[in-house]
């Protein structure tokens, strides 16, 4: 099934405050940059599209927001370790 337009900006705009409240609730704000995008070049049509450094993440939905944070984010910044974690090469 594919989304509406406006699904999509309602999605966009969900996202969007998730991820800032959790940078703020992980206190990750030195450590995370969040900015705007009009294209990433990977429209999809159902969720939204994130980079996070140089990976293009599609599909992300309010429903699988928390899971994304947890393994593309927290776990990649953690204090433990140490902000060597690399997007893309976890098995």
């Amino acid at each position: 099934q594919s989304q509406n337009k406006d699904e999509t900006n309602d999605n966009s705009q969900q996202i969007v405050e998730m991820l800032q409240k959790a940078v703020e609730e992980y206190h990750l704000q030195d450590q995370v940059t969040l900015a705007g995008s009009f294209c990433t070049g990977k429209c999809n049509r159902e969720g939204v599209t994130v980079m996070i450094d140089d990976v293009i993440h599609t599909g992300l939905t309010p429903q699988y927001f928390a899971d994304f944070f947890q393994k593309e984010v927290y776990d990649v910044l953690r204090p433990d370790n140490n902000g060597n974690g690399t997007h893309g090469e976890r098995k």
